[in-house]
């Protein structure tokens, strides 16, 4: 299974990639405009599926989060529920999946010192505050500490709890200030 997806999600890189160079066209701003209109009464349900599918794929939900700013100015109040949907569902998939994704001997063999560290801070009382801070900056992967909180067994509830003032923190910001910016 885990190789399946694996397969699955490299493929999709190279089909991107690969048609990119075999046809830069299809990137093009008027491409994007006509397959938005073609779309037209299907785009929130694509946004919904996409926004709740990156994190599979383990993606940033950033990039997301601006996108839907850009396809839907006149509904932030939507595109940041739907946002924290996405990001509230993948931080549950990541933590529920993170003993199967055998991420752990990786991590661990690599920074064995951090991940006790933040293993161990990830059982204290504190552990909520930590998820929410690390949550709120955007260049960190906020599905990188909940794969760390699945694996230290931090209780799901204050996991859940962190990520969700983090994230909402981060997301509204993206949503109202980047809004105002376009």
């Amino acid at each position: 299974m885990k190789k399946t997806i694996y397969l699955l999600w490299g493929s999709m890189i190279v089909i991107l990639i690969s048609a990119y160079f075999i046809c830069p066209s299809l990137y093009s701003t008027s491409s994007i405009n006509r397959w938005v209109e073609w779309c037209s009464l299907n785009i929130w349900v694509a946004y919904i599926l996409i926004t709740v599918l990156r994190g599979i794929f383990l993606l940033p939900s950033t990039p997301f989060v601006l996108g839907g700013i850009f396809l839907f100015p006149h509904s932030p109040a939507f595109v940041l529920f739907v946002s924290m949907f996405g990001v509230l569902l993948s931080a549950s998939l990541v933590y529920y999946h993170s003993g199967g994704l055998n991420f752990s001997h990786k991590i661990i063999a690599k920074y064995p010192d951090r991940v006790r560290q933040l293993s161990a801070r990830l059982q204290s009382r504190r552990s909520t505050m930590i998820i929410t801070f690390w949550s709120m900056f955007p260049l960190i992967p906020t599905d990188l500490i909940c794969y760390v909180a699945g694996v230290a067994k931090m209780p799901v509830q204050y996991m859940l709890t962190g990520v969700l003032i983090g994230e909402f923190f981060l997301n509204f910001c993206l949503v109202y200030l980047g809004g105002a910016l376009i």
